[in-house]
């Protein structure tokens, strides 16, 4: 006998996608109001609110994460996440993890993250340990003026993510030097003229 089988037509979620912006790159607003409609946007300053926000969600099929970069690392705040510290982010990679649907994607869109052998190591490394497709910039992201686009270059995994595009950002997402000021002593050939021997130093630093 034949048996007619009755059509049953598949449910196709909505695509869920969230972005985190760190609040102490320059001029973050721009990038907030450049993410893409339908994209769920957080305000942090720590890599510690990124877990916490991911904690309570489940079957995200985009993060992306807008903060500083360098080769092999992403800073958030003054947090710093790179091969040395996989281990004591092993909680927010986990939580990154369960966070993701089954193809989901991490998008770093820090300068330099995935530049030369460290930083592809990086991105192999965080897709190993939250088992997401990986993709983050090789060169400066940002204004096109300073040297920059918004293409991510390096990938592990296939990406099925449509990745951001800020042209309207006029800054880069590389650390910012600082050059700090710093008095240096020196003993005086005049004992009653001390003011006279303080040098200037130079002290360049770098923050994400």
């Amino acid at each position: 006998s034949v048996h007619e089988v009755q059509a049953v037509q598949g449910f196709e979620r909505p695509r869920k996608e969230v972005a985190f912006v760190d609040v102490t790159v320059k001029d973050y607003q721009t990038l907030v109001d450049g993410v893409n409609e339908g994209v769920e946007v957080y305000l942090v300053s720590s890599l510690d609110e990124i877990k916490t926000t991911l904690s309570s969600q489940t079957n995200i099929d985009a993060i992306h994460i807008l903060s500083h970069g360098n080769t092999g690392e992403i800073s958030v705040g003054n947090d710093v996440l790179n091969s040395n510290t996989l281990d004591d982010n092993a909680q927010l990679l986990e939580t990154m993890k369960n966070s993701l649907s089954e193809n989901g994607d991490i998008l770093l869109y820090g300068c330099n993250v995935a530049s030369d052998g460290t930083g592809q190591e990086f991105i192999n490394s965080i897709a190993t340990l939250t088992q997401a497709d990986v993709a983050a910039s090789e060169d400066t992201t940002g204004n096109s003026a300073l040297g920059g686009d918004w293409v991510l270059e390096k990938n592990s995994g296939i990406i099925d993510s449509e990745h951001l595009n800020i042209e309207s950002y006029s800054e880069t997402l590389s650390p910012t030097k600082v050059t700090i000021w710093t008095p240096q002593l020196d003993y005086p050939i005049n004992p009653n003229d001390w003011s006279a021997y303080y040098t200037d130093q130079v002290a360049p630093f770098f923050y994400g």
